[in-house]
């Protein structure tokens, strides 16, 4: 295995994330490195979150071909439940900037 896509999801706020982790074995603590999901993580603990893989892959082409097939199958651009948002993204900097 050259990587895998994986969802991980908060439970405390319902929100999911869509990622991919270039590495030969699972890792059940690779959240995403989003602020929005960092800043979750402080706030609800790493015990929120779960992950799950999604699909293994072999090479990098195929890894970025399966991370926006399971973007687009999830529609996790569009969904304000998912931190891939452009939505929450922006909701996550405003608070950000409103906190300053």
């Amino acid at each position: 295995m050259y990587g895998y896509v994986y969802i991980s999801t908060n439970s405390a706020t319902g929100m999911r994330y869509i990622g991919i982790n270039k590495a030969v074995k699972f890792d059940s603590k690779c959240f995403g490195n989003t602020d929005a999901i960092l800043k979750d993580i402080t706030t609800y603990g790493e015990h929120s979150f779960s992950v799950d893989m999604l699909m293994p892959y072999e090479d990098n082409e195929s890894l970025e071909f399966g991370l926006n097939a399971f973007i687009k199958k999830y529609d996790a651009l569009n969904d304000p439940s998912f931190y891939n948002c452009e939505k929450s993204a922006k909701r996550t900097r405003k608070k950000k900037v409103d906190n300053e």
